[in-house]
């Protein structure tokens, strides 16, 4: 039954994440708003990585790291431009 709890929490926390983009995004950068959604979920990542360990990693590890994450901001900016030009209900739907 825990599963029904995080799924309604997902939901909740991206719905959000949609609203809260769209108003911030009328006052502050759109790349702002975008290093925000991003840099925000660091405080609830370090405890899991401080409980956890930090595992070896090898030079392969660096080069999907970059790639990654060169594809996330480009996500990330993506759905921020897309959320400032148009409305919630026609922009959200698209990341299902």
């Amino acid at each position: 039954m825990l599963w029904l709890v995080f799924s309604l929490l997902s939901a909740l926390s991206e719905a959000l994440r949609g609203a809260f983009s769209k108003r911030s995004v009328h006052n502050l950068s759109s790349y702002f708003v975008a290093w925000s959604l991003i840099a925000f979920s660091v405080p609830f990542l370090l405890p899991v990585i401080l409980f956890t360990g930090i595992p070896a990693v090898t030079p392969k590890f660096w080069i999907v790291l970059v790639l990654g994450s060169v594809i996330d901001i480009t996500g990330t900016l993506f759905y921020v431009r897309a959320v400032e030009k148009g409305d919630l209900s026609v922009t959200i739907p698209l990341l299902s």
